[in-house]
């Protein structure tokens, strides 16, 4: 389910809303349980939530990947919430959300779904985005220019710290790397 998921789609976001929607079902499948309608709306006045790299469990080198912060923006059941996120531009949207009952878990995937998706159901997981190798030295590579972000930036900072980096190529002007890194970054790195 989420461990086949390719780690770089558009937004960590995407990967927010499914893990949720998993979660909050008694089958485990990715779509976003019905809301349970009442006379009365349940609402929450703000709800913030953070995504969080510690890397091998250290406090001392948490870092923030990305945040939201849901308020509510009027009437009962109307929000606004607003995306960031450490390689992209904050995004915010508007959207209704009118439950009987106020479970925050599911006032952020319905967020989640707005940000990513424009309405309250999970779209297609996205393609895993490897551009056409190259050849260098014999060796299957990727060059970096055809990655897409935030791929490109957090393949170029993973290779800084956990590889022997870019290796130089004329068909590429910010370098390769080999397939096999990309690989393991893709299944490895935040």
């Amino acid at each position: 389910m989420v461990l086949q998921y390719p780690r770089w789609s558009n937004t960590l976001w995407d990967l927010v809303a499914r893990a949720l929607a998993l979660c909050l079902q008694e089958e485990p499948v990715e779509q976003v349980p019905e809301v349970e309608a009442g006379k009365h709306v349940a609402f929450a006045e703000q709800l913030s939530a953070f995504i969080e790299h510690l890397p091998g469990g250290a406090h001392t080198r948490r870092r923030t990947l990305a945040s939201a912060d849901i308020k509510r923006d009027g009437r009962r059941g109307q929000y606004l919430a607003r995306f960031e996120e450490h390689t992209m531009k904050s995004v915010t949207c508007r959207f209704g959300f009118s439950p009987a009952y106020l479970y925050p878990s599911e006032l952020l995937l319905h967020a989640a779904c707005h940000r990513v998706f424009g309405d309250a159901q999970l779209g297609p997981r996205p393609a895993l985005c490897v551009p056409e190798a190259v050849t260098s030295h014999g060796i299957p590579c990727v060059p970096i220019h055809r990655l897409v972000e935030p791929a490109r930036t957090g393949f170029l900072r993973w290779l800084e710290t956990d590889s022997d980096g870019v290796l130089e190529h004329p068909d590429a002007p910010l370098g390769v790397a080999p397939a096999t890194l990309y690989s393991a970054f893709l299944g490895t790195a935040v």
